[in-house]
């Protein structure tokens, strides 16, 4: 009614590259970021796993640098409060390289986008705008925004400062 346009829907999004980047600002982290560590992790761990070696190990782009990330995504509807009724849809990466209790704990997992079960529609008997409260029918364009950050992480990389690498040497800490 107003004339004014307005999304269908919002979301948050968190890029993935700051992330990856603080991971390896931490010095007691770095060693267990990378893929080939054998430090006696379970045959059940991601990393033992055909779909690991298939994805990093034997995949020459992934292997050819030993600190390259594996990241396991999901998500899930989450209510917001008690009703049940207002919810959203946090997807959320963990590094797979790390053993089990690091890669779960909060401060090494990464929110890389919010959605409310919520949008806009056009009420047309009205001619209002109403807001819908459900979840979504598709996550097909989250999806969307998601592939196209890792895609770029993947095809150029992100430049980081690996922390465990002594100061002064190539890759190491800076002096400021």
């Amino acid at each position: 009614k107003d004339g004014a346009s307005r999304p269908a829907k919002s979301v948050f999004f968190f890029p993935i590259g700051p992330f990856i980047q603080s991971l390896y600002a931490r010095p007691d982290l770095v060693p267990f970021l990378y893929n080939d560590t054998e430090d006696g992790r379970p045959s059940g761990h991601v990393t033992r796993s055909r779909g690991w070696k298939a994805k990093i190990t034997d995949n020459p782009h992934m292997s050819d640098d030993h600190r390259n990330l594996g990241l396991v995504g999901g998500t899930d509807g989450v209510p917001f409060f008690n009703d049940q009724r207002r919810s959203g849809w946090p997807y959320v990466l963990r590094v797979a390289n790390l053993p089990d209790k690091l890669s779960m704990h909060m401060s090494n997992v990464h929110l890389h986008l919010l959605s409310a079960s919520e949008h806009w529609a056009v009420d047309g008997d009205a001619g209002v705008l109403r807001r819908i409260v459900r979840g979504p029918k598709t996550l097909q364009a989250h999806l969307a925004v998601i592939v196209d950050d890792l895609r770029q992480v993947y095809l150029r990389g992100v430049r980081c400062t690996d922390a465990s690498i002594g100061r002064g040497m190539p890759g190491g800490a800076h002096t400021q």
